[in-house]
């Protein structure tokens, strides 16, 4: 059934109402597509909810941007027609 919420879940106080209607907002921006709105909501509601957090003596939460490591692999090389029969007239 249902998990017990964590002693760390239990110390953040419950969203405000202002963050009920920017989630709202969010919500039926997305819907109609107003993907510049959407950006700029989600922003303000996840300051919000930050703010919250630190309040409350929560640990931070950990942005994914931040804490990923960048891995790209190597881009592959160009293929020098001079050096290769890929490129000449079959016989």
């Amino acid at each position: 059934m249902g998990q017990a919420p964590s002693a760390e879940c239990a110390q953040v106080p419950p969203a405000d109402p202002v963050e009920l209607a920017l989630a709202d907002a969010l919500q039926r921006a997305s819907v109609a597509g107003a993907w510049t709105v959407v950006e700029r909501l989600a922003a303000e509601l996840e300051a919000r909810r930050r703010e919250r957090l630190n309040a409350a003596g929560v640990a931070p939460v950990v942005m994914l941007n931040s804490a990923r490591t960048v891995k790209r692999k190597p881009e592959p090389q160009a293929i020098d027609p001079q050096q290769t029969d890929l490129f000449k007239p079959h016989k």
